[in-house]
């Protein structure tokens, strides 16, 4: 069995918490770090400067590769969505 890094993070709601290296995900290409707070639930994004950057990935952090992280949906998105959807069900049932 590998031994799992326990990494100590701050919520703002819960103060420290303590996490597995692997519940850390890293974004490189914007300096921060974001976690879900195993308490509360909440999610936290933190600025990661080179030296946190790199205690992150020597601890076994996730690093998301910034070519595969999606873009935020936007309203439009949604819309477009929604009305796909319409046509699907109308298609099912019409």
């Amino acid at each position: 069995m590998v031994p799992v890094t326990i990494i100590q993070v701050s919520c703002p709601l819960c103060g420290v918490v303590r996490l597995d290296a692997d519940q850390v995900t890293l974004r490189s290409d914007l300096a921060q770090y974001h976690f879900k707070c195993p308490k509360c639930w909440g999610e936290t994004i933190k600025p990661a400067d080179g030296k946190v950057s790199r205690l992150l990935v020597e601890a076994g952090a996730v690093v998301a590769d910034p070519e595969r992280v999606s873009p935020a949906l936007t309203l439009d998105d949604l819309i477009e969505f929604h009305e796909h959807l319409d046509d699907e069900i109308e298609a099912l049932l019409g």
